[in-house]
């Protein structure tokens, strides 16, 4: 136990049985780990890849679908190159933004079958699976809230999970129309 003689600047904050446990000022710059060894050529590695998918997408099979769903792999490749940074800027956890990175995944198929149904003038299954949608994650956050202490990653991960759900029945239900929305065009 550290006695309070050299720390009169904290006198005032501390009560009679509280005593000091650390002293000293975290690391400057740039710290790396064993695991950013294997992240960083990994991370490399997935961000060319997802380069690659969303050129060889743009300038191949002409399909917005697939332009945007290589898009999050994009945003996690860099999100895994720059994470110590993009964690300290934002202030949220590497659990959180994997979280919100699955949900971009997800939603541009439900957006855009939902577009194209208004596009078409077609409101009745829109609205329904909004609907449904939101019941169903009123539903799910509820019960994930009321299942664990982590109250805020339960209500981030009940909405993930519906969008998730939705979204790759909707993934799914575009490939097998082979939906193309705009042509092929050279970069």
């Amino acid at each position: 136990m550290t006695t309070l003689d050299n720390y009169d600047f904290c006198k005032p904050y501390i009560m009679d049985n509280e005593y000091i446990l650390w002293e000293g000022a975290p690391q400057k710059g740039l710290v790396l780990t064993s695991r950013d060894l294997a992240l960083i050529p990994f991370s490399l590695i997935w961000l060319a890849f997802s380069l690659f998918w969303e050129v060889s997408a743009i300038r191949t099979t002409g399909s917005l679908f697939m332009v945007l769903w290589g898009l999050p792999f994009v945003g996690v490749g860099i999100y895994l190159l720059f994470h110590k940074w993009v964690d300290k800027v934002t202030g949220l956890s590497t659990f959180i933004m994997v979280l919100m990175f699955i949900q971009l995944m997800f939603n541009p198929p439900l957006m855009l079958w939902t577009n194209r149904e208004r596009f078409d003038f077609r409101y009745r299954k829109p609205v329904a699976v909004t609907g449904i949608s939101t019941i169903l994650n009123l539903l799910v956050t509820v019960l994930a809230v009321l299942n664990t202490e982590y109250k805020a990653e339960a209500r981030i991960i009940g909405s993930v999970f519906v969008q998730t759900l939705f979204g790759s029945f909707f993934a799914i239900l575009l490939l097998k129309k082979g939906l193309c929305l705009f042509k092929s065009f050279n970069i």
